[in-house]
């Protein structure tokens, strides 16, 4: 296995729509991103997106991300993003993610859990099933562990309604990571966030959130630094579960 990549990096460059009103990175465009880059790193592996559906009908699909941001980009920015998985040969395995500007300039760093899933029967695949081959990673030193389980009471808190639209939905027939992302901070009035920005999202998807499902969101705000957002169906079973904290 000397002869895969072990790290990969891709320069993206910044654009309006990346960024708000206030000219930071968005955070759901972050993801975005960081997902690109690695299917780009996959695909040089061999089983990337592409490879997986039409060899195996399988996906990749995002079971957590716990990211940290030391700084925002702005628009036109260039930033460079790293990724790199484990190299445990497992069901549930992980891929590290650092983002820094073209220059060196650290922004911020995540890790992410994914497993591998059946489009046609909605079942857990293992790797092995799919030749996925990993490279040996083992001298890339972490850039941050993932925290505990996300512990998230039953409080009352804000609560709407959201009932996913075509833009919201990929290719693989679910509401696509980064709209969870988008809908989280859509809890929160614009002028928020011009004195505060988002230090640490943590977030869990539990289930798919398919076409006609409808969503609802709870946020439950800890303290001034911290929050919960929680997706649930109508009979109160999780889609998705947020931590935040907010840097001021």
């Amino acid at each position: 296995m000397s002869d895969l990549l072990p790290q990969y990096s891709g320069i993206v460059s910044l654009w309006a729509q990346d960024v708000d009103i206030f000219n930071r990175w968005k955070v759901s465009s972050m993801l975005s991103y960081a997902q690109d880059v690695a299917n780009s790193h996959c695909t040089l592996l061999g089983c990337g997106w592409k490879d997986l559906m039409e060899n195996y009908r399988c996906c990749y699909v995002l079971t957590r991300m716990h990211l940290e941001i030391e700084k925002y980009a702005k628009g036109y920015d260039r930033v460079r993003v790293t990724t790199w998985p484990d190299n445990k040969r497992r069901i549930l395995f992980t891929r590290y993610f650092t983002f820094e500007l073209e220059n060196g300039e650290r922004l911020g760093s995540a890790v992410s859990e994914w497993v591998l899933m059946n489009v046609d029967t909605r079942s857990i695949v293992k790797p092995a099933d799919c030749n996925i081959r990993y490279p040996d990673t083992s001298g890339i030193e972490a850039p941050l562990q993932m925290p505990k389980k996300i512990i998230i009471n039953d409080e009352e808190g804000i609560s709407l309604s959201k009932k996913p639209v075509y833009s919201d939905f990929d290719y693989n027939g679910h509401v696509n990571n980064a709209k969870y992302i988008e809908w989280v901070c859509d809890m929160f009035p614009p002028e928020l966030y011009k004195n505060n920005a988002l230090k640490t999202i943590d977030i869990r998807y539990v289930q798919e959130i398919r076409p006609n499902d409808e969503v609802t969101l709870n946020l439950i705000e800890k303290d001034e630094s911290a929050f919960f957002v929680k997706g649930t169906d109508s009979s109160g079973n999780s889609y998705f579960e947020c931590y935040g904290q907010w840097q001021h």
